[in-house]
């Protein structure tokens, strides 16, 4: 009798022990990355085991043999996984423990994950440029990721308000692509442009805007404030690749060099008191444009 009483006690205390180590999934949730891959995080704690997690490519888990992964889950952390289905998948978290990876009955009720929650956004974009040449407006763009893209509207403002003078197809590259667009354009006030980034289901976004100068006038710039103290912002028109800022102090030294990058505005701070020159240099062209600024701390 006291052997039984001995073998119960033995086997509560470890089906107690397998539960204190068994890993708690506190959630988990996949998202699309692409066309066909998808990236799943999954965040657990208190245990000392695996997770195994059953991959299926459908949604119903009888309607095929799933891919099968496995990490070690081993107190509170975060696990993420990628993979691929062709269709929506249905992932099925299975915690185990003292068992092999991949294998294992489950010492807690298994997690189930489906739906994707909210993937990234349609187009990322990467640069955006604009830059006069003659009477035509040179448009650059690169999007560093696009999924489930329709295409670019580009819009223009001169007097009034935004309007469409183009679409482009997008090519829903998932590595991003490159694409240009030339506008006639001959009017001498300065021109706003943007991108309108469309998605398949009609959802948009915008990209920030480029303003570019008039016909027959230079590059311009200005600077806010002047006098400033310390810190002033300078915006330029007709941003293109290769812009460079020189910051020359009284002696005639460049104490700072800027290079444009993706953006039509800079700040200039950190500036000592003093008179300064500012030197804007159009790097394709040469053309150089310089305005006074000075610095009253």
């Amino acid at each position: 009798m006291k052997k039984i009483s001995l073998l119960l006690t033995t086997l509560v205390l470890s089906a107690t022990l397998a539960m204190a180590q068994c890993p708690q999934i506190t959630s988990a949730q996949f998202i699309r990355t692409g066309i066909t891959s998808y990236s799943l995080t999954v965040n657990y704690t208190g245990g000392n085991g695996n997770i195994n997690v059953l991959i299926f490519c459908a949604t119903n888990p009888t309607s095929g043999i799933p891919d099968v992964r496995c990490f070690a889950a081993n107190g509170t952390g975060t696990n993420t996984i990628n993979f691929n289905c062709f269709i929506e998948p249905l992932v099925i978290l299975v915690p185990t423990v003292d068992a092999p990876c991949g294998q294992g009955a489950p010492c807690s009720t298994p997690y189930f994950v489906s739906n994707p929650g909210s993937g990234p956004v349609p187009i990322k974009l990467g640069s955006f440029y604009a830059n006069r040449d003659g009477n035509q407006i040179k448009l650059i763009w690169e999007s560093q990721t696009e999924i489930n893209a329709e295409r670019y509207q580009i819009e223009r403002k001169i007097d009034r308000d935004f309007e469409v003078v183009a679409e482009i197809e997008a090519t829903n590259n998932i590595a991003g692509s490159q694409y240009s667009y030339v506008d006639v354009n001959p009017t001498a006030a300065t021109s706003q442009y943007r991108l309108k980034m469309v998605d398949q289901d009609g959802t948009y976004s915008y990209s920030e805007i480029r303003a570019v100068k008039g016909m027959g006038t230079g590059t311009d710039f200005s600077i806010f404030p002047n006098p400033s103290s310390g810190t002033s912002r300078l915006t330029i028109t007709d941003i293109t690749p290769s812009t460079e800022v020189q910051v020359v102090d009284h002696a005639g030294r460049i104490v700072r060099t800027i290079r444009m990058h993706n953006t039509n505005s800079i700040e200039l701070n950190n500036l000592q008191k003093g008179m300064y020159m500012i030197r804007v240099i159009n790097k394709e062209t040469g053309a150089v444009v310089t305005r006074k600024l000075s610095v009253i701390h």
